[in-house]
């Protein structure tokens, strides 16, 4: 029941990438899950043409990418939808058609990395509803429903209960903080299992 994953995957499959984790390397470990896109990777200047290569390293290397996408801000116009497309089908673009099914997206807003609290669950809902939309549009109905919705962002053991009881799309968390306390992640998976 416990499988491992990286925090970060080189975009070439394999080569003498010094400091950079191949997939191949990736997969000799037992890795079955690599994180890509997330917003501090982007931060430090990953582009959305680096995290495609990314995924399809990934999914050539039969390991999970897990698409990281974000906005910085949540504006009333409704213009971060662009940008959450935009990562999105971005993200997906290499990656062929039979292999879309491997991938998780994480919907992972900027501004709730590290926060006290997460969005509101309806914000996360609607914007779990637009992704999921947008896969459809994109990979068809029968790939984007086995497309797995994660959702991270100041995820904390009082904060999943109501996400969990409200937002019906959403597969699982991407845990950063709490997931570093062996205490803080006890809790956090006991609030899960109710």
């Amino acid at each position: 029941r416990l499988h491992y994953g990286i925090q970060n995957i080189h975009t070439e499959i394999e080569g003498p990438y010094t400091g950079e984790i191949s997939a191949t390397q990736a997969k000799d470990a037992g890795v079955k899950f690599a994180l890509v896109g997330h917003a501090e990777r982007r931060a430090m200047g990953e582009s959305d043409d680096v995290v495609a290569q990314k995924a399809f390293s990934a999914v050539m290397s039969n390991i999970s990418p897990i698409i990281c996408i974000g906005e910085s801000v949540h504006d009333a116009g409704g213009q971060y939808l662009q940008i959450l497309s935009a990562q999105l089908l971005s993200a997906i673009s290499k990656v062929p058609q039979q292999a879309r099914t491997r991938i998780l997206i994480a919907y992972e807003p900027v501004y709730a990395i590290g926060a006290s609290q997460p969005p509101a669950p309806h914000d996360i809902h609607q914007n779990l509803l637009f992704i999921k939309q947008t896969l459809i549009k994109e990979c068809g109905a029968s790939v984007a429903r086995k497309i797995r919705l994660l959702y991270g962002g100041a995820v904390t053991a009082e904060t999943v209960g109501e996400m969990i009881a409200t937002i019906p799309e959403l597969d699982g968390f991407l845990v950063g903080r709490a997931s570093a306390d062996p205490l803080k992640l006890k809790e956090l998976m006991k609030a899960m299992s109710v």
